[in-house]
């Protein structure tokens, strides 16, 4: 009986790990997603800002 008690509470266990495991393993795409997207966004604004500060100088170069 001690054996049978031992091998569910083991594959209980097991169970346990797999489900730990993959959700650790979506919890770190999800992290590796968004910030990646943040990044991907900063050099966009960053991008964006360059242009407009191109766009403000050949403006007032037209205005000379």
């Amino acid at each position: 009986m001690n054996i049978l008690i031992a091998s569910v509470w083991g594959g209980c266990m097991v169970i346990l790990l797999v489900v730990v495991c993959s959700v650790l393993r979506l919890s770190l795409r999800y992290i590796k997603r968004i910030i990646r997207q943040s990044v991907y966004e900063y050099y966009l604004r960053r991008e964006r800002l360059e242009a407009l500060k191109l766009f403000a100088r050949d403006l007032k170069e037209l205005e000379r």
